[in-house]
C-alpha cells in the first residue's frame, strides 16, 4: 500500500506544480483580456468582445470554491492558495467588466456576457470584491433597468400590432 500512497503524493505533486503555472498563466492573460473587452474601433468585433469577457468568467470559476469540491483536502488547500495569488489580477478585470455594462453599449451579447463575468468574479472572490462593489453594484443594477425596459418595450410593441 505504500508505493500506492507515493504515487498519489507524486500526483498531488504535479497537480500542484499545474496549478501554480495555470495561476501564472491567468494572471499574464487577465489584463489582456480585459483590454480585449472594452477594445473600440473596427477590429473590436463583438463576438470577441463578448469571448474575452467569457474566458474572464471561465477564470474566476476555475479559481473558485466551486472548483475545489470535489477533489481532497490536500488539493483545497492548494486551490485555495491559487484563489488568493490570482484575486488580485481578477479584481483588476472589474472596471473593463464594469465598462462593458455601461448604457453606451450597444452589444446585448456584451453586456450579457460582462454581467455574467461579473457576478462569477463577484460569487469567486467574495469579501474581496468590497472595494469594487460601489462601481460594479450600480452597474448590474443600470444593465438590469435597460435589459428590462427593452423587454417591457418589446412587449408593448407586439401588443399594439
Amino acid at each position: 500500500s505504500a508505493p500506492m500512497d507515493l504515487g498519489e503524493d507524486d500526483d498531488d505533486d504535479v497537480l500542484e506544480e499545474e496549478l501554480v503555472d495555470e495561476v501564472e498563466a491567468a494572471t499574464r492573460l487577465a489584463p489582456v483580456l480585459a483590454s480585449l473587452a472594452v477594445a473600440i474601433g473596427a477590429s473590436a468585433q463583438s463576438a470577441t468582445r463578448a469571448a474575452a469577457l467569457g474566458a474572464l468568467e471561465a477564470a474566476a470559476v476555475r479559481f473558485s470554491d466551486a472548483s475545489s469540491s470535489s477533489v481532497d483536502t490536500r488539493m483545497t488547500q492548494e486551490i485555495r492558495k491559487a484563489q488568493l495569488a490570482f484575486a488580485p489580477s481578477l479584481l483588476k478585470t472589474v472596471p473593463a467588466m464594469v465598462r462593458c455594462l455601461s448604457e453606451h453599449e450597444k452589444s446585448r451579447a456584451v453586456v450579457a456576457a460582462a454581467a455574467n463575468a461579473l457576478a462569477a468574479v463577484m460569487t469567486s472572490l467574495g469579501p474581496r470584491c468590497v472595494p469594487v462593489l460601489p462601481e460594479a453594484v450600480p452597474a448590474l443594477f443600470a444593465a438590469s433597468r435597460k435589459a428590462a425596459n427593452t423587454l417591457v418595450s418589446v412587449a408593448h410593441e407586439k401588443s399594439s400590432d
